[in-house]
């Protein structure tokens, strides 16, 4: 089964006291083909990353962008 590709954009950071930071991300409504092959019409979906390592985390930052691949667990690995 192939991979379906998608494209999210980080929207929000919250770093609320005690350091469980959390990452929300929102599907990229427009300007993105790869969103066509996963949604009818505009994209609504939410993705929301908590608790990240520090190091993951700095990678994210309000308004970038990221590719997010959907691949079948019991797909075999590719390479």
């Amino acid at each position: 089964m192939p991979t379906t590709r998608a494209k999210f954009r980080c929207f929000q950071i919250t770093d609320p006291e005690g350091g469980v930071r959390s990452i929300q991300l929102q599907a990229v409504s427009s300007e993105s083909t790869h969103n066509a092959a996963l949604f009818i019409g505009p994209p609504n979906a939410h993705i929301n990353l908590v608790a990240l390592n520090a190091a993951a985390a700095e990678q994210f930052a309000p308004g970038r962008e990221f590719y997010v691949d959907f691949t079948p667990a019991d797909a075999p690995a590719a390479g």
